[in-house]
């Protein structure tokens, strides 16, 4: 499988003809075809004919386009999409005024959030420039998403009764489909959908009139997979408050923090942090790059890598590594990953002199 965003396989010229008519629907998934075989042809050309295709991956079938080494249909990054109770734009998925969150959605009833997503405005088109927002933010020593959620208005039809939908069908905007399209946000998506249809069905009720704190509390309090439904930097679902916090700013909307972080102590690490059989430990100095980014130079090699880079998904070790001056010896717990060449830290140990720790 390719892809290749920029100047690569993508196709997208005259995409309208897909929902016209089947001729003009069938030339576009042939023009599609030819693009995609001459983008592997330039590959061969420039680097050789060690790039094969792998022919016998898909049958071939009388009169279809793909099969082969292509694939029988193409990958639509979009699909049709609901004209819902609420409309999701890139104005509401982009940070507060010096923040690192997006507004939560809120109507009469309260906040109407049931999913969240992170991605950035991501748009790539071969001849098409979108004048979209940034919403990336560096946390972690990487790039990451702006947090932002989703409301329940966006699954439920204006005027359609007995249907809810999920996946890229909810109601977005084509510019706010670039972030929400993701697997982590359909899959948050899809869960509050289940949630809603069975409560619907046990309520008698339709899926219009359920009562949207209902179907958040039902996701925060699922046995199997609770769900968060307001974005915490600082308050994993493993976090002792979790639940208590998500409950807070879905009563108090306007103390939700412009930063992401609940005012609450991060607790002690071995009661929160899950044993890991592939936990490691590394040594060395700290050197900080541009735009909170982090490089450990390491006591001791491990194969040829003397240097690593420093990622972190916890929130505490991330406001840490801030903090901590450059050139710094740090042992570090956590697992390491050769093909990115970068350190997962769970666990920072760090002093003025080496000895002490």
């Amino acid at each position: 499988m390719i892809n290749w965003p920029q100047r690569g396989n993508d196709y997208g010229e005259g995409v309208q003809r897909l929902v016209q008519s089947p001729e003009e629907r069938s030339q576009f998934l042939q023009e599609a075809r030819w693009h995609s075989q001459s983008f592997a042809r330039f590959i061969q050309a420039q680097l050789g004919r060690r790039y094969g295709l792998a022919t016998g991956i898909f049958p071939r079938q009388a009169g279809a386009m793909g099969g082969g080494a292509f694939a029988l249909h193409p990958y639509f990054r979009e699909s049709r999409r609901l004209v819902g109770t609420a409309i999701v734009r890139e104005q509401d998925i982009l940070p507060m005024a010096g923040g690192r969150v997006a507004a939560l959605p809120q109507d009469e009833r309260g906040v109407t959030a049931i999913a969240i997503g992170n991605y950035a405005n991501d748009h790539h088109y071969a001849t098409i420039k979108f004048p979209v927002k940034p919403k990336s933010i560096r946390w972690g020593g990487r790039w990451t998403g702006t947090p932002f959620t989703l409301p329940y208005g966006s699954l439920v039809p204006a005027e359609v009764n007995g249907l809810l939908v999920s996946d890229k069908n909810m109601g977005v905007s084509h510019i706010a489909n670039g972030a929400t399209r993701l697997q982590p946000a359909v899959l948050g998506v899809g869960q509050a959908a289940g949630m809603a249809a069975a409560l619907c069905i046990e309520k008698g009720c339709q899926p219009r009139e359920l009562p949207v704190r209902e179907l958040q509390e039902a996701l925060l309090l699922d046995r199997t997979a609770p769900s968060a439904v307001i974005p915490l930097f600082n308050v994993a679902p493993a976090h002792p408050d979790w639940l208590g916090w998500q409950r807070y700013y879905l009563d108090r909307p306007d103390a939700y923090p412009i930063d992401g972080n609940a005012p609450t102590p991060a607790p002690p690490v071995q009661e929160w942090v899950a044993p890991l059989k592939s936990i490691q430990r590394i040594s060395g100095n700290l050197q900080h790059r541009a735009e909170e980014g982090y490089t450990i130079v390491l006591s001791q090699p491990i194969g040829q890598k003397r240097t690593l880079a420093l990622v972190t998904l916890r929130s505490e070790v991330d406001q840490l590594l801030r903090t901590i001056p450059s050139g710094q010896f740090l042992k570090l717990w956590g697992r390491v990953n050769l093909a990115g060449q970068w350190f997962v830290v769970d666990r920072v140990a760090w002093a003025q002199r080496r000895t002490d720790i």
